[in-house]
């Protein structure tokens, strides 16, 4: 396992994994350096497929992890208010924000 932080300081994981990227796969480039660039569609060549590393975040002793999505929420998900706080939706809101869930790892 390899670990990379790209120019956004997001944290990527590259778990040894070589083949065609498929869509809304994230992959290295062969530019010098590699940049991480997101698939549109099936790549023919074999490519260095890379996954994000979600961001933990704690709140009153509980621990989240962002899911990816950038979105409007639901009522009752987790979601991340002003970057830094996670907060239960009470209802329905139109505005995009980090999505959570509780965290299942260590």
């Amino acid at each position: 396992m390899l670990r990379l932080i790209d120019e956004e300081g997001k944290v990527w994981e590259w778990r040894g994994e070589y083949r065609q990227a498929h869509p809304d796969e994230y992959y290295l480039n062969e530019a010098t350096p590699p940049r991480i660039t997101k698939s549109s569609s099936v790549h023919m060549e074999v490519r260095a497929i890379i996954h994000p590393v979600p961001t933990i975040h704690e709140f009153g002793g509980v621990k989240f992890e962002e899911t990816g999505e950038k979105r409007s929420v639901n009522k009752g998900e987790w979601f991340l208010m002003n970057d830094k706080i996670p907060v239960a939706a009470t209802r329905d809101d139109a505005r995009i924000y980090p999505i959570l869930r509780r965290y299942q790892g260590e």
